[in-house]
């Protein structure tokens, strides 16, 4: 059994969408018998649960930074960063760096041979220099591939939010930040041995900077088939509430959308989960009729239950949106924008919208039809299954013959010519 490497940006709860990716990918490397050794950051404003996971005792351990990283734009916060601010870095990227992760990778490869290392999320990349074995005490240390997963184009989601944004001090800093991505892809990429994308549209554009070999990896989620019920009439949106695309997209739903849902459908809720909002947001939420804000909700399985259809109104999408493929793993019936379909592996189980118009008709078709709705819901579960389950993602690491998963091949005996008895 192989020996991996990790180094990820969140810590792997699962609850909030990069760590879900990673959570799972971990699973899928656990029940296959190898063992994993996690070096990953925790943002301190974030829940830490305590994580259970397959596998023998030990096959599994982290190494758990501490770490303030998230944070509402406010003044004073930033003049207290106002250093990485300066710094050759993205802004994002430079407060992710911490010198207890470069010495505890230290102590990692100068006691541990690799199969593998993972540098799993866009903030990771920085760690590539201290991955050398010059770096490291052993004499012997053989470079295991380095292997990049990435987690969301970082570079084209500045510039979209520097081509969407009308204040103009943000607009300044999103410029600033997408040239500081730019440079820090053109020395960083170029170091990989591969490169592993969520969609195809960052895979696209990230090949084009390396000449590492570069493939489209599913993401997994487990499947909970038994949760969607044909009579609920709610709606749900779930996601992290301090993320400035799903502040916007609920913004935006609440104020062009919504409206046209409750005209046609009074009785219908918006149920809201999700951890970090502001004070401002929790209160426009609680002020809109018919929006139910839950907050962390620890078991979505007790809201989804009680949801007809998910909702995922993501105007800005630069990967793969893991809300659409969760709700999708419940079996619930998915409205979302053309762009937060990237990286799906199927259309299943998902209706789209790009106007308010659109948006707001869909969902009322789904309200409207119970037939419909248990299709969509069963068209969602097999979705899941074909692309986004753990056979899936197996079936990737064998073709990219990953260290631990790759077939046996075995010599076969020459076919012997039967005798003739002429």
């Amino acid at each position: 059994m192989a020996r991996y490497l990790w180094l990820t940006q969140l810590y792997p709860s699962g609850l909030s969408g990069t760590s879900v990716k990673t959570k799972h990918t971990l699973e899928v490397l656990l029940q296959a018998g190898h063992s994993v050794d996690v070096v990953c950051l925790h943002h301190r404003s974030l829940l830490r649960p305590k994580l259970s996971w397959p596998g023998k005792p030990g096959q599994i351990k982290l190494w758990v930074i501490e770490k303030d990283v998230f944070s509402a734009w406010r003044l004073d916060y930033v003049l207290t960063h106002f250093g990485l601010l300066m710094s050759r870095w993205p802004f994002r990227i430079a407060k992710m760096f911490s010198n207890e992760m470069v010495k505890q990778l230290e102590i990692l490869i100068s006691n541990h041979n690799y199969a593998t290392i993972f540098i799993d999320g866009y903030a990771m990349l920085q760690y590539l220099p201290f991955l050398q074995p010059t770096n490291f005490r052993s004499q012997n240390y053989q470079m295991p591939p380095l292997i990049y997963i990435d987690d969301e184009d970082i570079a084209e989601l500045m510039r979209q939010r520097w081509s969407t944004t009308e204040n103009w001090l943000m607009k300044i800093f999103f410029w600033w930040e997408w040239q500081k991505c730019l440079s820090y892809e053109r020395l960083y990429l170029p170091r990989i041995q591969q490169l592993w994308a969520i969609s195809q549209q960052t895979l696209r554009r990230l090949k084009t900077l390396t000449s590492a070999k570069a493939v489209l990896m599913p993401t997994v989620v487990p499947i909970f088939p038994q949760v969607f019920k044909d009579t609920a009439q709610d709606l749900v949106f779930a996601g992290l509430l301090s993320w400035l695309e799903n502040i916007q997209g609920l913004k935006w739903f609440l104020n062009q959308v919504w409206p046209l849902v409750r005209r046609a459908h009074p009785q219908t809720k918006l149920r809201v989960l999700g951890q970090m909002a502001q004070p401002n947001l929790v209160t426009q939420l609680q002020q809109t009729p018919g929006v139910l804000y839950r907050g962390f909700v620890p078991d979505l399985a007790t809201e989804f239950n009680q949801t007809a259809v998910a909702i995922a109104p993501i105007l800005i999408n630069c990967g793969i949106k893991i809300k659409v493929v969760t709700y999708l793993s419940y079996g619930l019936p998915v409205v979302t924008t053309p762009q937060s379909t990237w990286g799906l592996g199927g259309m299943g189980g998902v209706l789209t919208g790009k106007t308010p118009e659109e948006f707001a008709g869909a969902i009322n078709q789904l309200l409207a039809n119970r037939q419909l709705r248990l299709k969509t819901s069963r068209a969602a579960l097999k979705n899941i299954h074909q692309h986004h389950s753990a056979k899936v993602l197996i079936k990737f690491f064998q073709v990219q013959k990953l260290s631990g998963f790759i077939r046996p091949t075995f010599a076969t005996q020459p076919t012997q010519r039967s005798r003739s008895w002429s």
